[in-house]
């Protein structure tokens, strides 16, 4: 039942009236984020109106463009993102009104992602609009006590983040209970995941890191080429595609997970150059900070796209500078933790990390059902459940495809939406579907080493080692801190290929104790090497870590995704080293 205490109302039974509509959009008007900003009133404005007078389907690109922005008939949105770039100015100046002065206001107004089209809501119903959303799947537990939900009422946020509505349409799962491992050390134990509080704020702008990009302060004098305007907001654009952060133009309240990014362009006598600073604006501690030179040549508008792509993928994907520090700063309870656990999932991927991952990502989205992100990662968490057997549930190749089919249903744009799919849909053995998902996560975010990098995998698995390592060279270059599962498979592209060199560089690299495709990586080698030794220790650590490899391994490498002859060479190799008999005499714990 929503917060109100009044019973939920069906969304059939809202049909928002047009005065109050207006009226409202008359308000967002005369407020600060829009008095100053005519482009955001004439796109609110128009996409509002064509959709009360029944002509919602009128809204696209172009007319966009040319009947509210004023660009002309010969309008090409190939060439010109401008109606992408105030999509995403207007998302973040709505968030900004009803996370400030429009925080009351009875009915609301927003612009879904993936779509122009208003939605019109209300903070005790559901959203109304072009076909509304779809009902949540909910992920395959068992029931316990629910949590409250979170504050009623929120809205679309950028990079597809979306506030809960209070619905009865929304189901709330309860909170997963022990997981269940099947002839593992955690049989029987209580899980050691963390849960969200009853009652604890789902809020993303309190739960989710935000970015405040603050205006491009110049000193000297620039030329006419370089716009700190157009940098700005090839600034936003570029971060606003991470679906792990919230990106806006002003900060929002007093919140703990929150930064700022400010630029400085200097002009010297040797040229420009960008002063970059991110900081943790609660405390004002500086967590980065870069100079970067500026050579605006080529057409209009390339240099500050350019930096903007080098800033965006240094501060924002999984594995970078804000994600390092929320590893130290996300608080216990928040979907932040959650992101933060499932994302460091994969630097070692054993059955506590995965349990501690799954569970809480499950109560983030029992919390709150429309958050895309919590859904994304899950699926690849139910993946692990299928393709290596950790805390196993009944049915998780099929809860992984519904929840990346939910992620993708609540955010259209969402990289990180894309590549769940991508993940889900080759395990299925549907490659050609998969590498378009892939593909299409590149494209919604190409500044994304992880979205290059997965892709890259995919192709390695496939059997297309210099398409799938190309990609994964140019991830790696572009994200130093990346996991270790991407050299792993340049390892295999390189050891398949009887490149024996490449090969032990890559699997001697692999020192640490938790990264068992490591030692798929030594054991294969040290066998190649005649080092009988060494190749059955490391077989006996693979047996610890996944005992399920062991008597099936050509099946499992199959469920890890590899095709069928790349998986049939590496199980006769890893036979070799001394998995056959670790199979005769190895008993899990």
């Amino acid at each position: 039942m929503p917060k109100s205490g009044r019973p939920p109302v069906a969304a059939a039974d809202f049909a928002p009236d047009p005065e109050a509509i207006r009226a409202a959009l008359a308000r967002i008007i005369e407020s600060d984020p829009f008095r100053s900003a005519p482009q955001l009133v004439a796109f609110l404005s128009f996409v509002v109106e064509r959709t009360l007078e029944g002509r919602a389907g009128e809204i696209k690109g172009y007319t966009i463009a040319t009947e509210a922005l004023g660009r002309p008939e010969d309008f090409d949105p190939q060439a010109d993102p401008i109606v992408r770039v105030e999509a995403g100015r207007l998302r973040r100046a709505l968030q900004a009104y009803y996370a400030g002065v429009g925080a009351g206001e009875p009915v609301r107004i927003a612009i879904p992602v993936g779509s122009y089209v208003p939605r019109f809501e209300t903070p005790d119903l559901p959203a109304q609009g072009e076909g509304g959303d779809p009902p949540p799947i909910a992920p395959m537990v068992e029931p316990r006590p629910a949590a409250s939900p979170g504050p009623a009422g929120r809205l679309v946020g950028p990079g597809g983040l979306r506030w809960p509505l209070a619905a009865a349409a929304m189901l709330l799962i309860g909170f997963i209970g022990a997981a269940v491992a099947i002839g593992l050390s955690r049989s029987g134990e209580e899980s050691r995941g963390p849960s969200l509080a009853t009652g604890a704020s789902t809020h993303p702008l309190e739960t989710r890191p935000v970015v405040v990009v603050q205006p491009i302060a110049t000193a000297g004098s620039l030329p006419d080429r370089f716009s700190p305007t157009l940098l700005r907001e090839a600034l936003l654009d570029a971060l606003d595609r991470f679906d792990e952060i919230v990106v806006t133009e002003r900060p929002v309240g007093e919140l703990p997970l929150s930064y700022g990014l400010r630029l400085v362009v200097v002009a010297r006598d040797e040229g420009l150059a960008a002063k970059a600073r991110l900081t943790h604006l609660q405390s004002g501690a500086v967590l980065w900070s870069r100079e970067f030179p500026l050579t605006p040549t080529g057409s209009a508008g390339t240099a500050e796209q350019e930096l903007a792509r080098q800033v965006a993928r240094i501060l924002a994907p999984p594995y970078g500078v804000i994600h390092a520090d929320l590893r130290a700063s996300a608080p216990e309870g928040s979907s932040a933790r959650c992101v933060v656990r499932a994302y460091d999932f994969r630097y070692g991927a054993d059955e506590a990390r995965h349990a501690e991952a799954r569970d809480c990502l499950e109560a983030l989205i029992a919390a709150n059902p429309n958050d895309h992100l919590a859904h994304a990662l899950l699926a690849q968490l139910y993946l692990v459940e299928h393709q290596a057997g950790l805390n196993p549930r009944p049915d998780p190749l099929e809860r992984a495809l519904q929840a990346a089919r939910r992620a993708v249903e609540l955010a259209p744009e969402s990289a990180r939406a894309h590549l769940a799919m991508m993940s889900v849909l080759y395990v299925r053995g549907e490659t050609g579907e998969a590498l378009r998902a892939g593909h299409r996560a590149v494209e919604m975010n190409p500044h994304d080493p992880c979205s290059l990098a997965e892709l890259g995998v995919r192709y390695v698995q496939a059997g297309a080692f210099e398409r799938g390592v190309s990609l994964l060279d140019r991830a790696m270059e572009a994200a130093p801190g990346a996991p270790p599962r991407y050299r792993f498979y340049k390892f295999v592209a390189a050891y398949l290929r009887d490149d024996h060199a490449t090969a032990r560089a890559l699997a001697s690299s692999f020192v640490g104790e938790d990264f068992v495709l490591g030692f798929v990586a030594r054991a294969v080698m040290a066998q190649r090497e005649g080092d009988e030794a060494q190749a059955r220790r490391f077989v006996h650590k693979i047996a610890a870590a996944v005992p399920h490899l062991v008597p099936d391994a050509h099946g499992t490498l199959r469920r890890l995704g590899f095709s069928d002859p790349l998986a049939e060479r590496l199980a006769g190799d890893l036979a070799k080293a001394g998995l056959a008999s670790v199979h005769a005499t190895f008993r899990p714990r």
